[in-house]
């Protein structure tokens, strides 16, 4: 590999799929944040159901 991290080669969708999969479905925002989705556009995500 390229020599960065496995979390770097994931989508931000599979990243927080990933996340949630292993918390019962669950993650919070700050753990959105940290796989790439702006914090700006949470509630637009949110209520669109993404």
């Amino acid at each position: 590999m390229s020599g960065q991290p496995i979390a770097r080669l994931l989508s931000r969708e599979d990243q927080l799929y990933a996340t949630a999969a292993a918390q019962a479905g669950y993650f919070t925002a700050k753990q959105a944040t940290e796989a790439g989705y702006q914090q700006s556009l949470h509630s637009n995500h949110t209520m669109t159901g993404k």
